[in-house]
């Protein structure tokens, strides 16, 4: 379609107790990651596919698709909105198609790559590459995302917490029951292990004593929203704070403080052993 003329409606300035704070949602915007309302505002044409003009504006392309012997009816919507932290203009696609599961699909056109957050230099390979790695398809295949997450996941507990049984969700298991741990990362990831399937997996059990006891088959798909896969993202981040940042920061700060002692000829600090 022709879009002979689009229309930006004002930003209003508008007080903030006009709103009900409980009817706003939020979201994150994919320029800066700052939390924002997602106030969506439809784009406007006052053309129909052919740049002739329509009596109405729409604010909804439709049309319809072939599919095998019959055609299906397929409806385009286009929605913007202005950040209210970094004032970059977001723009949303949704389409939905009869007949197709799921009928309805969203995602974000611009940017066409959300910024990804910003990460410690003190988090290294491989797992610096793989967390910018699934931030970066999360729009595009937030299932892809979510099963690079949960690798990643899987090699954090592993190597930081020294948690290698075979399973995610015996790892997971392991962690949460260990009250040495933050109580909001445990709650976090216990709730994240009900929330999918943390079972499936693509190899077979080999401490299995007999091929009848194994209970992996085929691996199963791991079914996941972009919401559920971006929340998995951001526990990831709170682990790498917990496992990596904050013990290495902490180091540095001792380190600091030894010396001064040192300059000024006082005894050290003796280490604590347990």
């Amino acid at each position: 379609m022709f879009l002979a003329e689009i229309y930006f409606p004002a930003v209003a300035t508008v007080e903030s107790d006009s709103y009900n704070l409980s009817e706003i949602v939020f979201m994150d915007c994919p320029f800066c990651r700052h939390a924002i309302a997602a106030t969506w505002q439809h784009f406007v044409a006052n053309t129909n596919n052919l740049g002739l003009p329509n009596h109405q504006f729409q604010a909804q392309l439709h049309s319809a698709v072939s599919r095998g012997q019959g055609r299906n009816a397929v409806s385009v919507t286009t929605q913007w909105l202005q950040c209210q932290n970094c004032q970059e203009i977001v723009i949303q696609i949704t389409r939905s198609e009869a007949g197709q599961n799921p009928p309805t699909e969203t995602w974000i056109a611009l940017p066409k790559r959300p910024n990804l957050p910003a990460l410690s230099e003190l988090v290294a390979d491989p797992f610096r590459k793989d967390y910018l790695e699934a931030w970066t398809i999360l729009e595009d295949s937030p299932r892809m995302s979510a099963v690079l997450s949960r690798r990643l996941l899987a090699d954090l507990l592993e190597k930081y917490a020294s948690l290698n049984q075979f399973s995610l969700a015996k790892r997971i298991d392991e962690f949460i029951t260990d009250t040495h741990h933050p109580l909001r990362i445990r709650q976090n990831l216990h709730h994240l292990r009900e929330m999918g399937d943390f079972g499936a997996h693509t190899q077979q059990d080999r401490t299995a004593p007999t091929p009848a006891a194994q209970t992996f088959s085929d691996p199963a798909i791991i079914n996941v929203d972009k919401a559920e896969a971006e929340w998995t993202l951001k526990i990831i981040g709170d682990l790498f704070e917990y496992f990596i940042i904050a013990p290495e920061k902490d180091k540095d700060m001792r380190s600091l403080i030894d010396q001064k002692l040192r300059d000024a000829s006082r005894k050290a600090i003796a280490p604590l052993t347990s």
